[in-house]
């Protein structure tokens, strides 16, 4: 009998908090407000911070330059605490279809290993723009294929987005057909000048 009373209480409460859902849904005229057991409202968990990357274009040919830009925004209500492990704290890469780094926008630089932070207030961003010359490290141009474009956070979250270089004599509908068929994850993008990744948790 203690076991039946126990799981009657336990369905009751979980009609309770239907009720009071369904009657905050009500007197909000439409929207969700969540209530504890005693009638507070559950305040929604602070968006994530966007951590996006956008190239000028999809497609490119040798010679052209890669413009980058490499950005993360606050879109909470809180502050968020960005912790860095080394200095320069961000970066760029580009990588092959293997994933393998080709070239990096601080590749010749010497990385100080020490811990640091900055804050970003709500609504806040910081941003950076960086310049590839589809080369290696060595100064050698990269061949025709696919490669991914990578912004580092040393101690966050990292984002890519993907380009395609092709042969100058490329025609432009064998260049959109090969940003639909091998870049573009959501087509639609395709239709823009320029691609944009979010990244999340």
């Amino acid at each position: 009998m203690g076991s039946r009373m126990r799981a009657f209480r336990a369905w009751a409460g979980r009609l309770a908090a239907v009720a009071v859902v369904a009657t905050a849904w009500a007197s909000a005229g439409g929207d969700v407000i969540v209530l504890d057991p005693k009638g507070n409202p559950i305040p929604e968990p602070a968006p994530d911070p966007v951590f996006s990357i956008e190239t000028d274009k999809l497609v490119y040919s040798p010679g052209d330059v890669v413009h980058v830009v490499h950005s993360v925004k606050n879109e909470g209500d809180e502050d968020y605490v960005i912790r860095l492990h080394q200095s320069p704290g961000f970066d760029l890469y580009a990588l092959d279809g293997a994933g393998s780094r080709l070239w990096s926008a601080h590749w010749s630089e010497a990385f100080a290993q020490v811990i640091w932070s900055f804050r970003l207030l709500p609504g806040e961003a910081v941003e950076h723009s960086y310049t590839w010359d589809l080369a290696d490290t060595a100064g050698v141009p990269v061949p025709a294929g696919q490669y991914e474009i990578a912004g580092i956070i040393y101690g966050d979250r990292d984002v890519t987005t993907a380009i395609a270089v092709v042969p100058e004599a490329t025609s432009a509908a064998a260049m959109l057909l090969i940003a639909f068929a091998g870049i573009c994850r959501n087509k639609r993008q395709c239709l823009a000048t320029g691609i944009r990744a979010r990244g999340r948790p």
